[in-house]
């Protein structure tokens, strides 16, 4: 297939593209890249593409825990999110794209308590943070641009993206976390399928390690996906870190 990477050039974009290379398909970005708020060229880029992957141009917030008070810089990143995304879907409509694979965040639930079990039938609760509304607002964009063509848009919800072979062994368990080689895997996935669970006009999938401490339903290991983390973390549960400070502990 031919491919077309949009959004942000980091970890997860390098990564999936050289595994999309590996596998032998026929590849546009990340590296050169493309300013989503210019619509001629982001047309051109998806032009003749038989698929996209959308990545997000915004941090996390979670990762920048102090508040932004540049208003520049946070609309910078509502109309990255929103605009950018809206060009890339126009351009995927306009060029018969078959699919755009969104990459999103589970961020957005940011809004509930810890006892509940989240799913995608759930309304989302974002924090105000430029970061997560733009996230959440873009995520609306592609609903509706599914429900004029339904089956274009896939929404994968990622959690916090790391990678377990450089983890610390002391770095504190997060229950969101998403190892890098699952994210990709997932994406790959992702980009085979041509119809997708309920909402069956929309792709939209939560996707986090598959722990005991997981607040996710995954309903993505089931149905048409069928895809299942394989990255645990378990050296990180815990329970696991209780018993090898215990083993330090003079």
């Amino acid at each position: 297939m031919k491919i077309a990477i949009t959004g942000a050039v980091g970890p997860l974009g390098l990564r999936l593209a050289e595994e999309l290379t590996a596998a032998g398909h026929e590849l546009r970005g990340p590296d050169d890249g493309v300013d989503g708020l210019d619509t001629d060229a982001v047309t051109a880029w998806c032009h003749g593409m038989d698929r996209i992957v959308h990545l997000p141009d915004v941090a996390r917030s979670r990762q920048n825990p102090e508040p932004d008070t540049n208003a520049e810089a946070d609309s910078r990143i509502l109309d990255t999110a929103l605009k950018g995304t809206w060009n890339v879907l126009c351009a995927a409509r306009d060029a018969g794209i078959g699919q755009v694979v969104q990459v999103s965040d589970v961020a957005i639930y940011a809004g509930y308590d810890d006892e509940y079990i989240l799913s995608e039938d759930m309304v989302a609760l974002p924090d105000t943070s430029a970061e997560q509304q733009a996230i959440h607002l873009a995520e609306g964009v592609a609903h509706e641009f599914a429900r004029e063509r339904p089956g274009s848009v896939l929404t994968l919800r990622l959690g916090r993206l790391v990678d377990a072979a450089a983890l610390p062994a002391d770095a504190a368990f997060d229950r969101d976390w998403l190892d890098l080689t699952d994210a990709t895997a997932a994406i790959r996935r992702g980009l085979d399928l041509e119809t997708y669970d309920h909402p069956s006009h929309w792709g939209l999938y939560n996707l986090v390690a598959d722990t005991p401490f997981c607040r996710f339903a995954l309903r993505i290991r089931q149905g048409r996906f069928a895809f299942s983390p394989t990255v645990d973390f378990r050296a990180w549960w815990p329970e696991q870190q209780e018993t090898r400070a215990r083993k330090d502990t003079p």
